[in-house]
């Protein structure tokens, strides 16, 4: 979500950088404010992954499968984003960025995907599954 909220804040991510026209105020403006279509393409895939990510978390943190492999889609997904945006950089907020910067959102994804994918994760899922719910009936502790 930070990368969709820095998109929209940059000012090149607007169609109308380039096109400022004065104003009888002496003042530069432009007069329309739409979103360019990379970073808008941008703001919604950040929004999805992050949607996803969250559901997924919450649902890996109650041991579900299903967490497991909805935060895995999303994070391969994020790296992916992250890798094609920085390779291709057509999106303006690359600009201020920097090159270290840019691959930063990518390799976080890689590693959590490591760690979603990881066999330990797995193990720690079916260990909530094998734990009984309920004592035992006619069961006696010491």
């Amino acid at each position: 979500m930070v990368g969709a909220v820095m998109t929209y804040s940059h000012p090149g991510a607007f169609e109308c950088v380039g096109k400022m026209v004065a104003q009888p105020d002496d003042s530069f403006r432009c007069d329309e404010e739409s979103l360019a279509a990379e970073a808008l393409f941008y703001i919604v895939v950040c929004a999805v992954v992050s949607v996803l990510l969250l559901i997924g978390a919450l649902l890996l943190f109650l041991r579900t499968t299903a967490g497991r492999v909805i935060v895995m889609v999303a994070t391969a997904l994020s790296a992916l984003v992250g890798v094609g945006f920085f390779v291709t950089d057509t999106i303006s907020v690359g600009l201020f960025r920097g090159p270290i910067i840019g691959l930063t959102p990518a390799v976080l994804s890689i590693v959590a995907l490591g760690f979603a994918a990881a066999p330990s994760t797995g193990r720690w899922i079916s260990a909530a599954r094998s734990q009984p719910r309920y004592p035992q009936p006619n069961y006696r502790p010491y």
